[in-house]
């Protein structure tokens, strides 16, 4: 069907933020375009609401290559596509153009969960579910699988079945992983996504955990990793040194105000009454136990060693007074 290009929209499950246009595909493709003239590399349907506007199932990278080609008018085929259709066509682009990106393979099995997440809610019976197409999604098409997934939504199985047999179990595993992490706030949705390749985001998705890194700190190291070119092998390796000085970065704890005129006096009253020694004593414990490995590094090792001999003078004269 000859059309006008400006009648072109792009496929509506397909979020350009989360996978922009690939500049050094397009540049190839017009080259391509230039040399051998455009081929009708380009899917599209009838648009459901705007007569006269149809949308891609593919060839996006093509319409773009077209308009900066200032190409009036392309030849391309034009069938009637289901959203299910225009979703499973997207996916299978993607998984061709991307392959296998951490934020594309995210966002694909997430439109898809969505997608078929909205489907089933329609299906408000088991009589009504039977004459949806998600039928076919089930094993065995039981009553009991309907009434499993309206009440936990579909899963794994389910949207690997719907996507078909391009896309891997691992995929799908990867993708759910990290949405459901994001949504428990353990992880960062967006530095997952910084990486090129699954492995390595698994590989950063199980170390940030594991290390306890914060979620607010998860994007800048994940942009330092991929800026130094970590091999996957390394990420958890470099993560756990980044907890190492995490913790090192930490503000230094306040040093006790007036310590060493604290503990000078504290020794003139040791020959006092023994209540007061008492709760004096109390004092320099949890001195000791709350400060010691900070306050020697401040004052020095004698510090550690006037406190212990102080303490162990008043717990003798304590004592002996009892």
């Amino acid at each position: 069907m000859k059309i006008n290009l400006s009648q072109l929209e792009a496929n509506p499950f397909r979020k350009i933020s989360k996978y922009p246009i690939d500049r050094e595909k397009v540049k190839q493709l017009k080259t391509s375009i230039e040399e051998t003239t455009f081929w009708d590399n380009i899917l599209a349907r009838p648009h459901p609401t705007k007569k006269g506007i149809l949308q891609m199932a593919y060839g996006h990278h093509r319409w773009i290559a077209l308009k900066e080609l200032k190409v009036k008018t392309v030849d391309i085929p034009v069938r009637s596509l289901d959203d299910a259709a225009m979703i499973r066509i997207m996916a299978s682009e993607n998984l061709d153009t991307w392959r296998a990106s951490p934020a594309v393979v995210n966002e694909t099995v997430l439109t898809t969960k969505e997608f078929l997440d909205a489907e089933l809610k329609k299906c408000e019976t088991w009589d009504k579910f039977q004459k949806n197409h998600l039928i076919d999604l089930l094993d065995g098409s039981r009553e009991e699988d309907y009434k499993r997934l309206r009440s936990k939504g579909v899963g794994q199985t389910t949207i690997l079945k719907f996507l078909g047999g391009n896309w891997k179990q691992w995929m799908v595993q990867s993708a759910l992983s990290t949405i459901s992490m994001h949504k428990e706030k353990t992880v960062d949705r967006k530095a997952v996504e910084t990486f090129d390749k699954l492995e390595q985001a698994n590989r950063f998705k199980a170390a940030v955990k594991e290390a306890k890194i914060p979620v607010k700190s998860q994007l800048g190291l994940a942009k330092v990793l991929k800026r130094e070119e970590v091999a996957s092998a390394n990420i958890p390796d470099r993560v756990k040194e980044f907890a190492v000085q995490k913790k090192i970065s930490l503000p230094d704890p306040k040093p006790l105000p007036m310590l060493d005129d604290y503990v000078k006096e504290t020794t003139k009253m040791m020959n006092h009454v023994t209540p007061r020694l008492k709760r004096i004593q109390g004092n320099l414990e949890s001195i000791q136990d709350s400060h010691i490995k900070e306050g020697f590094v401040m004052y020095g090792e004698s510090l550690r060693d006037i406190l212990n001999d102080i303490l162990r003078q008043m717990k003798g004269l304590t004592n002996g007074k009892q």
